[in-house]
Parts: C-alpha cells; structure tokens; sequence
C-alpha cells in the first residue's frame, strides 16, 4: 500500500494489518495509525518502518522490537490509543539514535 509523508513528502511503500503504526523510511517519523479504535481491538499491532515490521503490540499491551532490542509492558492502554502513542514514542526515540 502507498502513502505520502506527511514530513517529508515522500511516498512510500508500506506493509498491510488489521491494525498498524506506520513510520515513513526515508525521515524515520510517525506518518499514523490505522485501528479498529471504536470498534474492536486494537491490538496486535504491528509496527511498519516502510514495508519492514519492525516491533509489534501484543494483546496483553506489551511492546517487542526485535530490532532494536526492547521488551516492555506498556502503561497505556485502548482508550485514545494511549498504547499506540507510548510505543510510537518509544520506536521514535529508537529511530533517531539510527540517524546519529
């Protein structure tokens, strides 16, 4: 599926879930989420950098990332996506230190 960054401008391929984060490959930032927020589950989720996995949110809201190495429970939860903005942070912070 394609998408155009909403950053940089660039379009780009990206894998497909019933629910999914997507970061763009080429500036490494958060281009959004689609979920069944509101009706059903948000989770699993997987978390797309272009068209590469790379971590995913388990149904117990627990966050892994082969990748760069993290294991973590998170705090939040389903309401307002609180689980999909901790772990957008959290991958975002892991993306920035691979620009350095």
């Amino acid at each position: 599926m394609e998408r155009k960054c909403k950053f940089c401008g660039k379009i780009f391929e990206h894998g497909v879930s019933g629910n999914m984060i997507i970061f763009c490959p080429n500036c490494k930032k958060d281009t959004g989420s689609i979920s069944d927020y509101g009706f059903g589950p948000i989770t699993p989720c997987d978390i797309y950098l272009g068209d590469k996995i790379i971590g995913t949110i388990s149904k117990d809201y627990f966050l892994t990332s082969k990748q760069f190495g993290v294991q973590k429970q998170l705090t939040g939860r389903y309401a307002n996506l609180a689980a999909y903005h901790e772990a957008e942070n959290i991958i975002q912070s892991y993306l920035e230190k691979t620009d350095e």
